[in-house]
């Protein structure tokens, strides 16, 4: 099992691209992308395994509240001191140490928005079955699960990040109540990583009524 707080200290942070994920912002910039608020999830927008919190700031664009999850502290540090940086009220943007698939992460919902960057991708193919139930469990119906889906093969032994599939990721979430609405590869202009070229996807998945 990965020790992310080990990796956090000694910096082996590959993922880390510096910045929103280019594909994220493209969507924010395009108005599709707008949290549905109602009185029980006020518009709240969770994003499991932060990291250093690009991609809080950006959602904070469409959301009235962004929490970023992580259950590295040093992560959870990098990240806060990056939003207060930015100038980011603590009220609207933050990150706190949480295991969202703990009961501690279920207490948080229900939300209007989770946004997945690759988190799905470090658990194994055959144990993914908890994350899509804790999905449907915290998202409020009418709610979005958006995605960049990374690493998109068949080949890949072996993980994190492990080998994920469209049909997987249907598999897993339209059984509990989720449509695709959004599945658009991403192309080389947009790339998070020039590694993840041809192998990224920018998906979307509305939670039904």
């Amino acid at each position: 099992m990965v020790n992310w707080e080990e990796k956090w200290q000694k910096q082996e942070t590959g993922w880390d691209v510096g910045k929103p994920e280019p594909a994220l912002a493209k969507l924010i910039e395009s108005g599709a992308l707008k949290a549905n608020v109602t009185e029980t999830n006020g518009g709240k927008c969770l994003i499991p395994g932060c990291g250093t919190g690009y991609s809080i700031l950006a959602l904070s664009k469409v959301c009235s509240e962004v929490i970023g999850l992580d259950i590295s502290e040093t992560a959870i540090a990098a990240a806060n001191k990056y939003l207060q940086g930015q100038g980011a009220p603590e009220d609207k943007a933050r990150a706190i140490k949480c295991d969202f698939l703990g009961p501690e992460g279920l207490e948080l919902g229900p939300v209007a928005m989770v946004y997945d960057c690759t988190f799905m991708c470090i658990f194994e193919p055959d144990n993914r079955g908890p994350w899509a139930k804790r999905m449907a469990e915290i998202i409020e119906p009418g709610g979005e699960l958006v995605m960049d889906v990374f690493p998109i093969t068949s080949t890949r032994e072996g993980g994190p990040p492990f080998k994920v599939s469209k049909e997987g990721i249907m598999e897993s979430l339209i059984p509990l109540g989720f449509e695709c609405i959004l599945w658009e590869d991403v192309p080389e202009s947009d790339a998070a990583r020039p590694a993840r070229l041809g192998t990224e996807a920018i998906a979307r998945f509305r939670r039904l009524p």
